[in-house]
């Protein structure tokens, strides 16, 4: 599965709250985290956990606009993002292309088609994905398209 661009554009809908009951940037809450995908919705609608093995990861640093994925044993980091008034535009660099394990794993091209099924949706620009809604929750990303179709990350704690 190619996701050199995937979630090129999404439009955050909230804003994440500091200790104190303050609103705190999204910047804050989105940025300088490793977020990595846990469930989506399938074309069909039903919701499943990605397959045990694979994975999507993506970092947004706020230091150098830089914007880094790893998707399965192919990873990216020429990438780049843009803050505007309440969205993020996230444009992700080219990826290693290693033959990677998991892809022969049953069950893989089908999660393949449908996480790009929900991120392009029959866009006729190459690259270009439709806009998804950004819900930030404690420890949670949730990417929503205009379909009701879902990506939902997890923040991923390097502190074991």
């Amino acid at each position: 599965m190619k996701l050199s661009f995937l979630l090129l554009a999404a439009v955050l809908s909230a804003a994440a709250c500091s200790s104190d009951g303050e609103q705190a940037p999204v910047e804050q809450r989105l940025l300088d985290r490793s977020w990595s995908l846990v469930s989506y919705t399938q074309t069909n609608g039903s919701e499943v956990d990605i397959i045990e093995g694979s994975q999507f990861q993506f970092e947004a640093a706020s230091d150098t606009g830089g914007l880094s994925a790893q998707i399965d044993c192919n990873g990216s980091s020429g990438g780049s993002y843009q803050l505007g008034d309440g969205f993020i535009v996230l444009q992700f660099g080219p990826f290693t292309e290693v033959d990677c394990p998991i892809t022969a794993a049953e069950g893989y091209a089908e999660q393949a088609a449908s996480i790009d099924s929900l991120i392009y949706q029959g866009v006729a620009q190459a690259g270009v994905s439709v806009q998804l809604m950004v819900e930030l929750h404690e420890h949670g990303l949730v990417l929503t398209s205009a379909n009701g179709r879902w990506l939902a990350f997890t923040e991923v704690d390097y502190q074991d």
